[in-house]
């Protein structure tokens, strides 16, 4: 008799640890699953987040397809505001066209597309976004529905920062020399004099004879 209230006891103590336990298990399901229906990772990388007008920056849309799907994608960049494209470099698995690349591959490798951009002037103190779309290519017969799989979105902010201004020393040389007539064949003194602005108006000189 005291060994079965003793187990029944225990019993007691135990059950909310398993009901919590299969509380979990249950509650991981739909988690594994969204994780399994995304199909691409995407990101941006920036070689540095400030820079100054003019300057250029390099960019990488990285993808990493994640299923057999995502063979097929399509990038699509958004509106730019504040920053051009200077040049781009393609993996052979990608079209580009309008600004828009279809890349169709072999294997699930990841992939970058690479570009140089610049800030247009008058951008100072602005954080600019580069931003751009992924999405797998899906035919008719998709079995995503009639619009696919949703698009990822990602993008990259930089700020802008205003150009440093150097400003280039003002330097004058002067050659003389010192008799009035030269005669050729005979010995001449001549006289340099070098003239270097020292900034707010202020002038250094040196002369030298020889």
């Amino acid at each position: 008799m005291k060994l079965k209230q003793v187990a029944s006891r225990r019993f007691r103590m135990c059950l909310p640890l398993v009901l919590l336990l299969a509380f979990v298990l249950v509650a991981s399901i739909p988690l594994a699953a969204g994780d399994n229906e995304r199909q691409v990772r995407a990101s941006i990388l920036l070689s540095r987040t400030e820079t100054a007008p003019g300057d250029n920056i390099t960019l990488w849309i990285r993808l990493e397809p994640l299923s057999e799907k995502a063979r097929r994608l399509v990038i699509t960049e958004s509106a730019l505001d504040g920053l051009t494209v200077l040049s781009t470099v393609t993996p052979r698995s990608c079209l580009e066209t309008k600004r828009t690349w279809v890349c169709l591959q072999d294997d699930l490798r990841p992939l970058a597309i690479e570009m140089r951009v610049a800030a247009n002037n008058g951008t100072e103190g602005r954080d600019l976004w580069y931003r751009a779309t992924v999405a797998v290519w899906h035919s008719d017969h998709s079995d995503e529905g009639e619009d696919g799989p949703h698009p990822v979105a990602v993008g990259a902010k930089v700020h802008i920062v205003p150009a440093q201004v150097e400003a280039a020393p003002d330097i004058r040389v002067q050659l003389s020399s010192i008799p009035s007539v030269i005669v050729p064949g005979s010995p001449t003194a001549y006289r340099v004099n070098v003239e270097r602005s020292l900034g707010r108006g202020g002038k250094k000189t040196h002369a030298r004879a020889g």
